[in-house]
Formats: structure tokens, C-alpha cells, sequence
């Protein structure tokens, strides 16, 4: 996989083996990579999907946790 990512000159951002990949691509778009679905974005709607992810993240319970816990808080 990484000898992959160099031939297309991918820079790798964030990377779980067993969920997804996110990388940089040299245009500037950044792909969001989970199973067989790739997204490919711009920086901006990158930011934009990340507002969204967090605003519904804050209203689910953190996995293992009971309803009644407190949520951690989220800084950006």
C-alpha cells in the first residue's frame, strides 16, 4: 500500500488499517477514503464535512459510554 501511495504522490494525513485513509493528492484535494467509497474533496468542502461529522458527533453517545455519561468536549 505505501509503495501505492508513493507512485501517485499521495501524502497520507491520517490512516486507521481497518477503517480508512485520508491523503493529500498534489491538486490539493483531499480523499477521504472508507471501504470502497473515496471522497474526493476540496479543502474547503473537506472543513465544511467536518463541521457536520462534529455537530452530529456531539449529539451521539462515544462508543461504550451510558446515555447518561457526560460527552467529552470537542475544540476546534
Amino acid at each position: 500500500m505505501q509503495k501505492l501511495l508513493e507512485e501517485m504522490d499521495l501524502q497520507v494525513l491520517s490512516r486507521d488499517d481497518q477503517f480508512g485513509i485520508v491523503t493529500r493528492c498534489p491538486a490539493g484535494c483531499i480523499h477521504v477514503c472508507v471501504g470502497n467509497t473515496t471522497l474526493r474533496l476540496s479543502p474547503r468542502q473537506y472543513w465544511r464535512l467536518m463541521d457536520l461529522l462534529m455537530a452530529s458527533a456531539r449529539k451521539i453517545d462515544p462508543p461504550g459510554a451510558a446515555p447518561s455519561e457526560e460527552r467529552p468536549q470537542v475544540l476546534h
